[in-house]
């Protein structure tokens, strides 16, 4: 096979920056409701993320052509893009990203790795049955991966194209894009126009893709309960830092000065002549110690109480949807 051009290359990165992020959000809700396998996600998202990588550069031929998978998937070539995302047909993607796994049924009876639930069932069951929840997320996002990258390009060129020269090799390409004829006018408002309407087919195509996609699927992200009271983790963590630090100084020169002699005295309630370097100490750290308890219990709390699960991806969609409007609102300025 031949080495994919910079262009396909920074095409298949960019699907699995995407796919990755929507995978790491998948890992934490299962962190949460178990998170005793929490150590073993970051290597099986790894080695997922390998083998995605590995399908998106590979070639694949329908007809009498050949293209690279990611080529296809960022193209706006529906009919092929359905052959390989329809988990019906035979040169679907479905049959590589998710594998199946027949287990030791081989005549020989002997152990057989082959992909990654079959590497992992091997170690632990449970685990082999996560490894499954991954190989299937991989296939769950990897549109919604494709499209938030045809988004992020295509606004990233309409950003450009306020400003930009306009030489001839780009007039070219929207002229083929716009599909205008060899001779006619292309003008920047109309390269616009394109960008805009790609970035709308993309939000076209993310709403009918999730009416119809089952619930188990969402994906879930969490974020804190507004209102709530208490100290925050953060405001814990500077407390304990500012105890730390006085702990530090003190260690680093413990003839202490007059003001601060002054200041532990009144703090303290003692005489002076009782305020000693290792007084300080000892009361600067068992204020650490019983924030570092405080802290413990905010993230325990939060971890079980403190966050409200929501639909990312429903969130996202309401994101794509303001940056398009605010982009039809910079064309209109351009």
């Amino acid at each position: 096979m031949p080495p994919l051009t910079p262009k396909q290359i920074a095409r298949v990165e960019g699907v699995c920056k995407h796919s990755l992020a929507f995978m790491r959000i998948r890992a934490a809700e299962v962190a949460r409701a178990k998170p005793e396998f929490g150590p073993a996600m970051k290597g099986m998202i790894w080695r997922k993320m390998a083998a995605l990588r590995k399908t998106l550069s590979e070639i694949i031929t329908l007809g009498n052509e050949s293209f690279v998978v990611a080529d296809i998937l960022m193209s706006e070539d529906e009919a092929k893009k359905t052959l390989l995302m329809d988990e019906r047909k035979e040169v679907s993607l479905f049959f590589q990203i998710v594998a199946t796994d027949d287990m030791d049924q081989q005549p020989d009876k002997r152990i057989h790795i082959y992909d990654l639930h079959s590497f992992y069932v091997r170690l632990d069951e449970r685990i082999g049955r996560l490894s499954e929840m991954v190989v299937n997320w991989a296939w769950w996002d990897l549109s919604d991966s494709v499209n938030m990258l045809v988004f992020e390009q295509a606004a990233q060129r309409f950003e450009a194209l306020k400003t930009s020269a306009l030489p001839p090799q780009v007039i070219q390409a929207y002229r083929i894009a716009l599909n205008r004829a060899a001779d006619a006018e292309v003008k920047r408002e109309d390269m616009l126009a394109c960008e805009e309407a790609t970035c709308r087919r993309v939000i076209d195509r993310w709403t009918a893709r999730h009416e119809k996609e089952p619930h188990y699927r969402t994906l879930v992200a969490f974020e804190p309960v507004a209102g709530q009271a208490g100290q925050s983790d953060d405001e814990v963590i500077m407390e304990i830092a500012t105890h730390l630090t006085a702990i530090a100084r003190i260690r680093e020169s413990p003839t202490l000065d007059e003001r601060v002699v002054a200041y532990y005295s009144d703090l303290l309630k003692k005489p002076a002549h009782e305020i000693t370097a290792d007084a300080v100490i000892e009361y600067e750290s068992g204020l650490a110690r019983a924030l570092k308890s405080d802290l413990w219990a905010i993230l325990e709390r939060e971890r079980i109480d403190g966050q409200e699960p929501y639909d990312y991806k429903a969130r996202l969609l309401d994101d794509l949807k303001k940056r398009l409007e605010a982009m039809r609102g910079g064309a209109k300025k351009a």
